[in-house]
């Protein structure tokens, strides 16, 4: 339902509450689907790294709670991080106005991981 829902309207993944949480956050603390997590990542990248009032990301919301798909989304998580910050979006005027040293991007590749991209 959730896919359907962005697909007719995918503007809907960057809509925040009063709080600052966007529908990624609702989901990632939640435990939502995969598909799910995978579609919001989609319809809003620069959500991967968007923080509610208290500061919270998607990755830290679903490192907090236990649910059977953690890994998983966790995965689909990175993979997008990677993707937003190396694929299309790296020349996105957010990216140029962010130090050199932020986001979960330089993390992954300083451990030398690169992470595969599913479809």
């Amino acid at each position: 339902m959730v896919e359907e829902l962005l697909a007719a309207h995918p503007w809907s993944a960057s809509g925040e509450d009063i709080h600052g949480w966007l529908p990624i956050h609702v989901a990632c603390h939640f435990g939502a689907s995969t598909g799910v997590i995978r579609a919001l990542t989609n319809a809003n990248p620069d959500s991967i790294e968007a923080r509610t009032e208290k500061g919270s990301t998607p990755m830290t919301l679903i490192k907090k709670i236990n649910c059977k798909n953690k890994e998983e989304v966790l995965h689909v998580l990175e993979d997008a991080a990677w993707l937003h910050w190396h694929g299309p979006m790296r020349h996105h005027p957010v990216h140029s106005d962010r130090g050199h040293d932020l986001g979960l991007h330089h993390r992954i590749v300083r451990s030398g991981a690169h992470p595969q991209v599913h479809h």
